[in-house]
């Protein structure tokens, strides 16, 4: 039975189409590997979004200095109502799933298995509860209240932080499509002659 990569010989492709083809499976053309063949590139350009982010952070910091003591404390303010609301949905929707775990880990654990050889399955429904008790009912603590100094501090740490991971991000990406450049390259001059484009 032909593959995906094997079909097209049966249909009679060139050796060039081919190793086009294969070219998705591997390599530099791995991203473009649902691409027709006749337009895969000779050079691959690398993605603009860590330097399109780091354009939003930029702005976002110059606004954020721009603000006054009092636009500081409005936004510190905001952002703790906002955090307040969400503790308390989360904290309702926790209690929410616990009352369901607990009350179906109360019956699990009242079944009574008919044979010792239903005694796996038991202890499987019971590590499943008592798992997704663990890691779906979580404690939330209390947002923290923050002054307006306070708030900005924590605000321009986050963007200084997300500037240096988008530009070590968009340096490794301008490496990656280079290198994924010469890949292909090499590709378009290792095919054979008699099938070179035109």
């Amino acid at each position: 039975m032909p593959t995906g990569y094997t079909e097209m010989i049966l249909d009679g492709i060139s050796v060039r189409e081919f190793i086009l083809q294969c070219t998705g499976a591997s390599g530099a053309h791995y991203l473009l590997r649902y691409e027709p063949m006749d337009i895969l590139p000779k050079a691959i350009e690398p993605s603009t979004w860590h330097t399109e982010r780091l354009g939003k952070d930029v702005g976002e910091y110059a606004e954020l200095r721009n603000m006054n003591q009092i636009t500081l404390e409005e936004k510190a303010a905001e952002e703790y109502k906002k955090a307040v609301e969400t503790n308390e949905k989360n904290k309702l929707e926790s209690a929410d799933k616990r009352a369901k775990y607990e009350s179906m880990l109360a019956e699990v654990v009242a079944w009574q298995p008919p044979s010792e050889d239903f005694k796996e399955l038991y202890d499987f429904m019971i590590m499943q509860i008592e798992e997704s008790i663990e890691f779906d009912c979580l404690d939330y603590d209390n947002p923290i209240e923050l002054s307006g100094q306070e708030w900005y501090k924590k605000e321009r740490d986050r963007i200084f932080k997300s500037i240096g991971y988008h530009c070590k991000e968009q340096e490794a990406e301008t490496k990656r499509a280079q290198k994924r450049t010469e890949w292909m390259q090499k590709l378009w001059n290792s095919l054979p002659p008699k099938c070179a484009e035109s």
